[in-house]
């Protein structure tokens, strides 16, 4: 398994982390609680040459941590990561969807 953390350690809240081969960011909280997680499938280019796809399909944040950001910084490290690794992105998952919408930077990501 392959994690790559997405946040800034200095920064209050929880943690970002990516397991890129489970097609899964999680957000973890200082104590070690899992708040949230965003899930996404890939789909490589057929084409050489071509961009490969993220597909996010779930957003999930546990209720007791909603309205904190925590959807929001998942979100924003998926696409951040979609866009470092030039990759498009189609929002199935209607937070990311909505999240793209009200973030303009981001709407070069799509198809």
């Amino acid at each position: 398994m392959h994690d790559e953390e997405m946040s800034d350690d200095t920064a209050p809240g929880p943690q970002v982390t990516h397991d890129e081969d489970g097609h899964r960011l999680e957000a973890t909280m200082p104590d070690g609680e899992l708040a949230g997680f965003l899930t996404y499938d890939r789909v490589e280019a057929k084409s050489a040459g071509g961009r490969g796809t993220l597909v996010a399909t779930h957003t999930i944040v546990q209720p007791h941590h909603e309205r904190q950001g925590i959807g929001s910084s998942l979100a924003r490290a998926f696409l951040d990561y979609a866009r470092e690794h030039h990759l498009t992105v189609i929002p199935q998952c209607s937070f990311v969807h909505g999240y793209v919408d009200r973030h303009e930077e981001y709407k070069t990501l799509l198809p």
